[in-house]
């Protein structure tokens, strides 16, 4: 039964690891502060509970490193010895192929009340600044980044023209995205149909706008200037 001696025997080994019992709440909290927890593969191999914690203690000084893998090399399964061998080939990268740029990220937590205009602007700044913006974050709040920002610049802006135009585009777009679709900009009859159902916004799909080329056209509200008045004084 739990009595004073006990608990104060079981408290004097928590961290005794030649005494180990993960059968008690004491003693998984204890380990727990050099990362141990049970672990599947370690009962598969029947260890009871002092070993299970020892082994984990060299897998902590080995990690990362072929020691850590051939840890179990001749260990005694009881009916047969554990043999195998770790080959290690190294590489070092030397460039990303495709588009790197795509695959870097960064995320922010929004806060809804402050963005209720549309659209609702957010401004990433450095402590001690000042914005207009409808929420600010500072840079050190940023909330995951797939690298190191290191400045408030994280959407730069840039004018330099693309010289690579080896793919000009990503390809044909999908029907379900555009309102009208005609062949050829010198044959309007097809726009001309259906005219009553363009408006502002409309999109519409010219498959050949030259002898090489297609695009897509938004139809835009232009207001309107008065070029000539004249009057019949009636």
């Amino acid at each position: 039964m739990p009595n004073l001696a006990n608990k104060a025997d079981q408290l004097a080994n928590s961290y005794n690891t030649q005494t180990a019992n993960l059968e008690r709440d004491n003693d998984l909290l204890s380990y727990g502060l050099i990362g141990f927890q049970p672990r599947e593969y370690m009962v598969a191999l029947n260890l009871d509970d002092t070993s299970q914690v020892n082994l984990y203690k060299q897998f902590i000084g080995t990690k990362g490193t072929v020691l850590s893998a051939e840890i179990f090399t001749g260990a005694n399964l009881g009916k047969e010895v554990a043999d195998y061998q770790i080959y290690e080939n190294w590489a070092v990268l030397r460039g990303t192929y495709g588009a790197n740029a795509n695959r870097s990220f960064f995320e922010l937590q929004l806060n809804e009340t402050l963005l209720q205009s549309d659209p609702a602007t957010v401004q990433i700044i450095q402590v001690g600044e000042s914005s207009v913006a409808n929420q600010t974050v500072f840079l050190s709040d940023v909330w995951r980044e797939s690298y190191k920002l290191p400045s408030t610049d994280i959407l730069p802006t840039t004018t330099t023209t693309v010289t690579d135009t080896a793919l000009p585009s990503a390809g044909y777009v999908n029907i379900n995205d555009v309102d009208i679709t005609v062949f050829s900009l010198d044959d309007p009859s097809a726009i001309a149909a259906d005219l009553d159902n363009i408006g502002n916004g409309t999109r519409i799909w010219v498959a050949k706008t030259n002898s090489f080329d297609w695009n897509v056209y938004r139809a835009t509200q232009t207001p309107g200037r008065i070029t000539r008045v004249s009057d019949n004084l009636n």
